[in-house]
This record gives structure tokens, C-alpha cells and sequence, in this order.
């Protein structure tokens, strides 16, 4: 298929990524315009219509609510969100879905991202993010399609670089100061054997491995997926987890949580204290 009309893709730096998935194209269509199914992947919760001149609203627990205006809607092929951030000029997020060699492959590209080394981490952590995100878009088609999602994010302030803390994302020793009493972490499509702290078993798949974080699934969990997560918020570093499960245990989740707080906060004294300020 020839690339689609990409005028609406605004000047500055952009993100291209893509994944390839056995489900159809009228599933992975769904997926991103559907706001009940997006919510079953993505969001936290959805609203709007996918049609020109609609807006799809994208509702994530803690961060709140993100409007994209509806530019192209062209089932199931080609989606367009598009608007303009007050001081930061026009965006534009592009998904576009084709069959090839049998497959569907889902394209995103996310345009208008300012040039200018001070908006390096902003431009890294945010293609990290999409590069995460569509690893379990390909994981919830073809593993839990239609399925009830739950999802929780552990986090903690932690003074600390994207390198240094990927590293602890990665390698058996820096896994075992906070996570592990064995096991690495690889590569995409690599076979993930670890053994926690508490006694817990994960055998999985890597499925994404983008430099700043890795996303794993957990076969004893019936193919949940545990993220190893780093990004700024409000002026400081944050590192963590986030777990996603699907099925109809609601259980599932809240042991999750009350098993992987501990490692996080492990994690968050792998790393010098963050810095407070007060009054005075």
C-alpha cells in the first residue's frame, strides 16, 4: 500500500515505529478508535468518536485528560489525530494499518516534537512510550482480545539517568538489587527466566526493549505483562512498574501490587535521594 497523504504532519522531529500482528486490521482499527477497547490496552478510560471534526478523549489515573481532535478517519487504514499544544506549536499522532506477507502491521507516527537538544529526554521518553505501548497492542490482539483490563503504576521519585537506570532494567546484577534473586533481562524475543525477591517465579518474553525500558510477559500470571518504567514528571525522574493484567480475576492485580511495592522501593535506593526544598 503507498504511503497514506501525510500533510497533516506537522514540522519537527517525529516518531516512527510499527508492529506486525496475526489479528486483522479491523481488530487493530478497533483497538485505537473504539474508546472501550482502547481502554482494554491503553488508557485508563476513553470517550469521543473517531469521525473528522470528532475528538477522542484519553483519560490516563494520575495524569488526567488528553482531547486529540479527529483530523482523517478512513476504517481501517488510516487515523489521524491532530490539534495544537498552547506554546508548543501543531502535533500530530498518525495511525495507519495494512496487510503485508499475511500480517497486519500497525504504523504510528507521532510528528511535531521540537528540535533542540533540550528536548532530547522529552523526545527519547516519548518514543520509548509508543515503542512500549504497541509491544502490548500486538500482545492484547493476539492474547486477550476483548478480555477486562486492570492496570496498576508503582512509582517512586528517584535521582537518576535513562543509561544508568536501564541498566538496572537489564543486567542480572542490577536486577538483583532490587527485583531478582536470578535472571537477567534481554533483548526483544528473548526468553526471560527470573526468580523475585519474594519467592515469585516470571517466565515470559521480553516483547519491547527500547533503551530506557523493557516490557515483559508473565506466563504464571496468565499472560499478564510487568513494564520496568522510567519518564519525568513535574521537574523530577520517576522509576517503576506497571502492571497489566486481563481475564476475569479481580484479584489478580492487587496481590500484583502488594508483591512488586516492595521491589520498587528497593529500586528507588538504588539511587542517590531526590533532592526537596523548603520553606524557610
Amino acid at each position: 500500500m503507498p504511503e497514506r497523504d501525510s500533510h497533516h504532519r506537522p514540522d519537527g522531529r517525529r516518531i516512527e515505529t510499527e508492529i506486525r500482528t496475526s489479528a486483522t486490521p479491523e481488530a487493530a482499527w478497533q483497538a485505537w478508535t473504539d474508546p472501550a477497547e482502547i481502554s482494554r490496552w491503553f488508557t485508563d478510560d476513553a470517550r469521543g468518536e473517531a469521525k473528522p471534526g470528532g475528538v477522542l478523549v484519553w483519560t490516563f489515573r494520575g495524569f488526567g485528560e488528553i482531547p486529540y481532535p479527529v483530523a482523517v478517519a478512513d476504517a481501517p487504514h488510516h487515523l489521524v489525530l491532530a490539534g495544537e499544544i498552547p506554546g508548543r506549536g501543531p502535533f500530530a499522532l498518525e495511525i495507519l494499518i495494512r496487510r503485508s506477507g499475511g500480517e497486519t502491521v500497525v504504523r504510528l507516527v507521532n510528528s511535531g516534537f521540537l528540535e533542540g537538544a533540550e528536548w532530547d529526554d522529552e523526545y527519547e521518553g516519548v518514543q520509548s512510550g509508543w515503542e512500549g505501548s504497541l509491544a502490548l497492542l500486538k500482545h492484547y490482539l493476539e492474547r486477550h482480545p476483548d478480555q477486562p483490563r486492570r492496570a496498576a503504576l508503582i512509582v517512586r521519585p528517584a535521582a537518576v539517568g535513562a543509561k544508568e537506570l536501564y541498566r538496572h532494567f537489564s543486567e542480572g546484577e542490577a536486577l538483583a538489587g532490587w527485583l531478582t534473586s536470578a535472571g537477567g533481562l534481554g533483548e526483544v524475543g528473548a526468553s526471560a527466566s527470573l526468580t523475585l525477591h519474594e519467592g515469585a517465579k516470571l517466565t515470559g518474553r521480553v516483547i519491547a526493549a527500547t533503551g530506557r525500558e523493557k516490557v515483559v510477559t508473565w506466563e504464571e500470571e496468565d499472560g499478564s505483562v510487568l513494564e520496568l518504567k522510567g519518564f519525568g514528571a513535574a521537574g523530577r525522574r520517576m522509576v517503576g512498574v506497571r502492571i497489566t493484567t486481563w481475564g476475569a480475576d479481580p484479584g489478580r492485580l492487587d496481590r500484583l501490587q502488594r508483591l512488586l511495592t516492595p521491589a520498587v522501593e528497593r529500586l528507588a535506593t538504588q539511587f542517590p535521594p531526590v533532592a526537596t526544598t523548603t520553606g524557610g
